[in-house]
């Protein structure tokens, strides 16, 4: 055996003997995922609610380019000519202040985007929250649409509103980034840069990695924050700080539960597309009505799995957000148990599904008090 072998074989230990460490976390993370499903799956009108989301934000793309239309237009329209003098165009210049308007509305785009997909991640929170807290043996659970979006004009449009401000500062700060890259990439192209250039570009995708790695981490603390105020109905920074507190407390739980996840939506998608695909290629090639009017199954069946994808998509999104909403709501309900001296496995409203792990984790968590009033 030469010493990729061992190494293979040293790292396949090091993952096993970690699997095993983390053995009660991932059937915790299972359970919720199983739980997870059974949520959706009696309830599918939640999937109205992303499609809700992505008509209001392809009206608001529609609507920003026609304001950048006009905006674009406001400039000077002045003559130039290329360095040999053959040939001459038209171009728009922009005062600063047109300038200034310009990243304005574009900061103001990214702002209403990312506002819109925080209302519906929270909307699908406050779904999952109300459905825990009022299922039990006797009743089933009252799984409320428009209460969460009631709820965000109510109560937490503030911290929608900055939660999704930071979102659209990370984007803009991307998009300032990436223009001064190309800036930068036509410099080098041109040889200006000389021998610096391959450090230059070193550089450039650095900075490009711990932009995306910052967007990532402000994105999972917002998701989590979310879930802390539909819970505790704290303001934006202190559900943030909880939220992350609690992260790191039960990390492996955290961690295996979006692990997992993101395998299963990442399979759904994949397994989703690629059926609907198959049955629209036999479709075309078996079916002789639609043999005969189409010369080339290729583009129908790109078409179909794009659909599929973007429908699957959304349906999966729905999943983990419900996975993450589930684990907050079993840590709140535990954390009510101890503050009101009551025994973590006789919650009085507690869906059947989650009562199977709450022995595994009532005993880390007993004795822990959390600032906050939980909202039933």
């Amino acid at each position: 055996m030469n010493i990729t072998s061992y190494v293979i074989w040293g790292l396949t230990f090091i993952y096993f003997c970690a699997v095993l460490c983390a053995w009660e976390s991932i059937k915790i993370s299972i359970k919720i995922l199983k739980t997870s499903a059974k949520v959706v799956s009696r309830n599918l009108r939640v999937i109205l609610v992303p499609v809700v989301g992505i008509f209001i934000v392809t009206a608001w793309v529609f609507f920003f380019a026609y304001s950048m239309l006009w905006l674009f237009s406001c400039g000077e329209i002045t003559s130039k000519s290329t360095l040999g003098g053959t040939t001459s165009y038209k171009s728009f210049d922009w005062s600063d202040h047109e300038k200034l308007m310009i990243w304005y509305s574009l900061f103001c785009f990214f702002w209403v985007a990312a506002f819109v997909m925080a209302a519906t991640s929270y909307v699908q929170i406050v779904a999952v929250a109300s459905w825990y807290f009022s299922e039990s043996s006797d009743t089933r659970g009252n799984y409320s649409i428009c209460r969460g979006y009631w709820w965000i004009f109510r109560y937490n449009m503030g911290s929608l509103m900055f939660g999704s401000f930071l979102i659209a500062c990370i984007w803009l700060i991307r998009t300032i980034f990436e223009y001064i890259n190309k800036k930068i990439e036509a410099w080098t192209a041109s040889g200006g840069a000389g021998a610096a250039a391959a450090p230059i570009k070193c550089f450039i995708k650095c900075c490009r990695c711990c932009l995306d790695c910052c967007h990532r981490f402000v994105k999972y603390i917002n998701e989590n924050a979310y879930c802390q105020i539909v819970l505790t109905g704290e303001n934006f920074c202190t559900a943030a700080i909880n939220g992350f507190l609690l992260i790191l407390k039960h990390s492996m739980t955290f961690a295996f539960t979006g692990g997992v996840g993101w395998v299963f939506s990442w399979l759904g998608k994949i397994l989703i597309s690629l059926l609907n695909t198959l049955i629209v290629f036999g479709m075309l090639e078996y079916w002789p009505e639609y043999k005969e009017k189409v010369s080339s199954p290729i583009g129908p069946c790109l078409i179909g799995f794009m659909i599929s994808y973007v429908i699957a998509a959304l349906f999966m999104s729905v999943y983990t957000t419900t996975g993450l909403a589930l684990l907050h709501c079993l840590f709140a309900d535990i954390d009510i148990c101890s503050q009101l001296d009551r025994d973590e496995m006789e919650g009085s409203n507690r869906p059947e599904e989650m009562q199977s792990i709450v022995q595994t984790l009532a005993k880390p968590i007993q004795g822990t008090k959390k600032s906050g009033s939980f909202i039933n």
